[in-house]
């Protein structure tokens, strides 16, 4: 048996075949290469599934298809369930990843074990990948306050350790789509520090 991972990408997907090719390549033209991926798809009704087909039968992504659209909580669940990686961490299907972007993970990872939550800093780009917007990240001296201010955690470079991910689910409710992801990392934050 293989060992696992060092990171599980979870991606869930629907109707993004316009986009998920170009989510995935920046995974594939990664700098460090110890993951895997899993694309969790909520019964997409264009040309997702064709267009994800070959990179399934080569074995580069694992691929579990929902039999209906549940929406991003349930498809993160379902991603956490099937992850392997020592860390977990979650991409919309329109979203991309700095060629850097696993190694340095990797990198604080190892350089800081006692930190079983962290994440990176995020931009906001256009279709060319011009940085149209640069975010401003709330100080994590107290954790609490900087979530509470608002979803500075969002879906986008978080790393969470396997003793986390396998102890925390996004919450299904449907008056929480939209804000799902606050929700759950207000849950994550409380009990773990942030990196």
């Amino acid at each position: 048996m293989t060992s696992p991972p060092m990171f599980s990408i979870v991606i869930p997907t629907y109707n993004r075949q316009d986009f998920i090719l170009a989510t995935l390549e920046s995974i594939f033209g990664q700098t460090y290469k110890n993951f895997e991926i899993i694309v969790v798809d909520n019964a997409s009704t264009d040309r997702t599934v064709e267009i994800l087909a070959p990179l399934v039968e080569s074995g580069k992504i694992r691929f579990i298809q929902h039999d209906r659209n549940y929406e991003r909580s349930r498809s993160r669940n379902t991603g956490i369930e099937n992850a392997r990686g020592d860390y977990l961490t979650f991409l919309d299907s329109d979203d991309f990843m700095y060629p850097n972007c696993l190694a340095d993970a990797d990198d604080f990872a190892r350089e800081n074990p006692q930190i079983k939550c962290f994440h990176n800093f995020y931009d906001l780009v256009n279709r060319d990948r011009k940085v149209v917007y640069r975010y401003k990240f709330a100080s994590l001296k107290n954790r609490l306050k900087a979530i509470a201010a608002g979803n500075f955690m969002s879906c986008i470079g978080n790393f969470l350790h396997r003793d986390v991910y396998q102890n925390y689910r996004f919450d299904t409710a449907p008056d929480l789509t939209g804000g799902e992801d606050w929700e759950f990392w207000m849950r994550v934050i409380a009990d773990f520090e942030v990196g």
